[in-house]
């Protein structure tokens, strides 16, 4: 397979096979990043100097953008078995000149030994093979545990480490715990391999003294999680640990202790109809929200009062304008499957020329469309801006919705609004299924890193 380079913020430069037909290339040609949203709170998070635990580096989107963020007083350990893919994480450490990166080739479990790695197209889903299957799709693999590795790396009291390994999270923290409760990282595990919801490792991080905690993502902070409260449907990865590293992380405003929760301050509108009231409420709670000199608890409770009440406007009136605003605060505040809800609803709308009264204020639900609404063309600028919402977050890439998701591309590209990213998704879409004579559609020169 030959390879290509591609680029991630922060002038981070990612090695992954050539071809349309893989995840990683096509979501790092399409979007310029990972899909994931914790890879960009890893950059606030992760400071010079500091140390983090890779498990699971696959083609180092996560392990690189870290070594960017610890620079080369700190360090990395990216642990990649797969022999392939391995190979290419080498290559894009060597294409960054990180010295400070230690690849270990080994699998990480709950026992030292040997293993076979279950490989496939798509390395992002390779996993320990446990069910005595063929052995024609596998490779041999040396296992370590956390503890073993521990040990082995010298790695002291490690800031971050995130365990993404395909259903072994589990197995992985019961051989770490020596090293568990002796260290205090912020731990960020995978809790959702495929259509498969696992949340024994955080119960058994929960055993060792380690809270539970999800990203919200216009905060780039992290809150309390409770289990029982529901988990969205699109949230693949939990956050958790020891009280003295939270107390750490609410110092620096990344994270809203448990039983800390702040009142957020309501303001008193001018008159005007009861939902017209209700709409300036939720926009001036979600604009506190946005305030970076506030406390982040305060910050949390004025998102968590925003989506409140635009919930309960969006029940009795569920305008266009209410809906929109709805699905740009529920995204903020993680509660994304309700933000697809809302936006399927007034993409139907708006499809059979509903009209848009813009004659309260609103919130797009794609926020760089705030400051670009032609007088003349209010419906088209409303329908791409929630068009293109709904194709962001309606799926982690096109790649997923492959040929079914072009039609909604061309209509946003006909309306005449949308970004460069709706641009290179309708070309790569077109690219992946279009290409005849070849078994891989490869990546378009102009998108490569330089």
């Amino acid at each position: 397979m030959n390879r290509c380079m591609l680029q991630m913020p922060g002038d981070v430069r990612v090695v992954v096979p050539d071809s349309l037909d893989r995840i990683t290339p096509y979501v790092l040609a399409e979007q310029g990043d990972w899909f994931e949203d914790e890879v960009r709170f890893l950059r606030v998070l992760l400071r010079s100097g500091e140390r983090a635990v890779d498990i699971g580096a696959n083609h180092g989107v996560y392990a690189l953008s870290m070594a960017r963020s610890v620079g080369p007083d700190g360090h990395v350990w990216a642990f990649e078995p797969a022999s392939e893919t391995a190979d290419t994480l080498s290559a894009g450490v060597e294409a960054n000149g990180f010295r400070h990166v230690t690849i270990d080739r080994r699998a990480v479990s709950d026992r030292s030994g040997s293993a076979r790695l279950r490989v496939g197209e798509h390395c992002e889903l390779n996993a320990l093979a446990r069910d005595g299957g063929p052995r024609s799709d596998t490779e041999p693999v040396e296992l370590t545990t956390l503890d073993e590795a521990a040990s082995r790396h010298d790695w002291g009291d490690v800031d971050f480490l995130k365990l993404d390994a395909e259903g072994e999270e589990a197995r992985i923290v019961a051989g770490g715990e020596r090293f568990l409760r002796e260290a205090s990282p912020l731990v960020q595990l995978e809790v959702k391999a495929g259509d498969q919801l696992n949340l024994l490792a955080l119960e058994r991080l929960g055993a060792l003294g380690y809270a539970p905690y999800r990203l919200v993502p216009g905060l780039q902070a992290l809150v309390p999680f409770d289990a029982a409260g529901g988990l969205d449907g699109y949230l693949l990865n939990l956050f958790a640990c020891k009280p003295d590293r939270a107390q750490e992380l609410a110092d620096r405003k990344l994270l809203v202790l448990p039983n800390v929760r702040a009142r957020s301050t309501d303001m008193t509108p001018s008159p005007m109809t009861h939902e017209s009231i209700d709409m300036v409420a939720a926009l001036a709670a979600h604009a506190r929200s946005r305030d970076p000199v506030a406390d982040i608890e305060q910050r949390f409770a004025a998102l968590e009062d925003s989506l409140s009440r635009l919930r309960a406007l969006c029940a009795r009136e569920p305008s266009c304008t209410h809906l929109a605003a709805l699905a740009r605060v529920a995204r903020d505040h993680g509660a994304r499957s309700l933000a697809v809800l809302a936006l399927q609803h007034v993409t139907e709308g708006l499809a059979n020329d509903r009209s848009v009264d813009i004659a309260e204020p609103f919130l797009s639900p794609e926020p760089r469309f705030d400051d670009q609404m032609p007088p003349d063309r209010t419906r088209d600028w409303a329908f791409a801006a929630c068009l293109e919402a709904l194709e962001r977050l309606g799926s982690f890439s096109s790649f997923y919705t492959g040929r079914s998701g072009e039609p909604r591309l061309s209509l946003i590209r006909s309306l005449g609004f949308g970004s460069a990213e709706m641009a290179r998704r309708l070309e790569l879409t077109r690219l992946r299924f279009d290409v005849q004579g070849s078994k891989h559609a490869r990546v378009p020169a102009s998108l490569l890193a330089a």
